[in-house]
């Protein structure tokens, strides 16, 4: 069984699946937002800014922009930040100076890196999936920005690989670019520019949710995130703003949401790892007719 947002969950089976008492509720929803916890990174990240999550939550990942590499840090419990401990790093020094994004492909094979100096969006192949330690450039597949952006910040791409998003540390601006190969930055298309100047100045990080009708930036020097809301999916031109919250630690570089939207994670003050609760539904109950299995939902998690 998978949760998805809102009230939706895809069971495994043609069996219908029901909620039982309670509801299920506020995923993605910054308005039910709670710090949890924090973990910091700058030690090993020297000024990190990307940050991205592996599907299980084992793992996650920083970019740096003084060490100029992205760092694993493993987690023995999924998707407590408490438990990570730092793991492999590769160096990103030879095809940029400062990286400062990161995205990663859903299968693990493949991340794509901006880099706010040298103005370029570059990807990189793993020959073991999520591990960092065999990824090699790919030369042919990067991208020079810097005709439209003087610094992007963040880059993400839609989950099939066909648009690609850059947010400006400047001129607020988000790009949208269509890529005629998917997940191949060299082959940026069709531009889209939103000026989000009216919803987060100075944005830093930009996350996309799986359905393209979010999106959130973190930014400064309002020290807070920004989520908004996209009427046709994957369209920056149709985004609304809408809810907001203040961060914990200072300037939010970096945003991302656990799948079913019931955890958030950003990097703040230049290397701190923060850890939220999404959702104000504690003790809903669920339950699976196909299984005979009931669950409950507590701090942002679904326990049996």
């Amino acid at each position: 069984m998978e949760f998805l947002a809102g009230n939706r969950i895809r069971a495994l089976s043609s069996e219908r699946t029901a909620v039982t008492s309670g509801g299920y509720g506020g995923a993605f929803d910054l308005s039910t937002a709670s710090h949890l916890q924090d973990f910091t990174v700058s030690g090993e990240g020297a000024q990190p800014g990307g940050l991205y999550f592996k599907s299980d939550g084992t793992r996650f990942y920083v970019v740096g922009s003084i060490r100029d590499a992205v760092t694993e840090y493993n987690m023995s419990t999924a998707w407590d930040v408490s438990t990570a401990v730092v793991g492999n790093n590769f160096s990103l020094s030879t095809q940029g100076i400062q990286p400062s994004g990161i995205w990663f492909k859903s299968d693990g094979l493949k991340f794509i890196t901006s880099d706010f100096n040298s103005d370029t969006i570059q990807s990189y192949t793993m020959s073991t999936a999520w591990d960092v330690t065999t990824a090699s450039v790919n030369t042919g597949e990067a991208f020079d920005i810097s005709g439209t952006s003087a610094n992007p910040y963040d880059v993400t791409l839609s989950p099939d690989g066909t648009k690609m998003f850059v947010v400006d540390q400047y001129i607020d601006d988000v790009f949208q670019y269509t890529l005629s190969t998917p997940y191949n930055p060299s082959t940026a298309g069709t531009l889209v520019t939103k000026d989000i100047s009216g919803i987060n100045i100075n944005a830093f990080g930009l996350f996309l949710d799986d359905s393209g009708t979010r999106m959130y930036l973190g930014g400064s020097p309002a020290i807070e995130m920004n989520q908004t809301s996209l009427s046709t999916a994957f369209d920056i031109s149709t985004m609304v703003d809408g809810a907001s919250l203040s961060s914990q630690n200072g300037r939010v570089d970096a945003i991302f949401f656990k799948p079913d939207g019931l955890k958030m994670y950003t990097i703040e003050n230049l290397g701190v790892v923060s850890e939220y609760n999404i959702g104000t539904d504690n003790g809903a109950v669920l339950y699976e007719t196909d299984t005979n299995k009931s669950y409950v939902l507590y701090n942002g998690s679904w326990t049996e």
